[in-house]
């Protein structure tokens, strides 16, 4: 399993090289040291009450309206050993959209912002 990760302005890679849980390919991470800003971001989503399976699933089914490319997959992160969904990630939005999903009865606002990405 692999996990892309964002760097904040002003962070480094090394930062990341320190965190117990990391590994680092220091030769891919040579390779992509140009950060760029979409026009749609990528947000990430946390479920108000990650027990109520039937508002999880509610949510799902709206945020799978609400993302701009419904045929990219959203990743769903659940609590290890329990079917409880804990966040959504790869939600492509527009600003009206993120609008619209942040004020969603089934999603924790503000939504987690992930609009500087590797470029490939």
């Amino acid at each position: 399993m692999s996990w892309t990760g964002s760097l904040q302005k002003g962070d480094i890679t090394d930062a990341l090289q320190d965190h117990p849980s990391l590994s680092l390919d220091r030769k891919i991470a040579k390779s992509k040291l140009s950060l760029v800003k979409r026009d749609d971001p990528y947000y990430i989503a946390i479920p108000k009450d990650s027990e109520d399976y039937a508002q999880t699933k509610a949510t799902r089914e709206f945020l799978n309206s609400e993302v701009k490319n419904p045929s990219k997959e959203i990743v769903e992160i659940h609590l290890p050993g329990t079917g409880h969904v804990i966040a959504w990630g790869c939600l492509q939005l527009t600003g009206e959209a993120k609008v619209e999903v942040e004020g969603y009865i089934g999603v924790e606002a503000p939504l987690g912002d992930d609009s500087e990405v590797w470029d490939d």
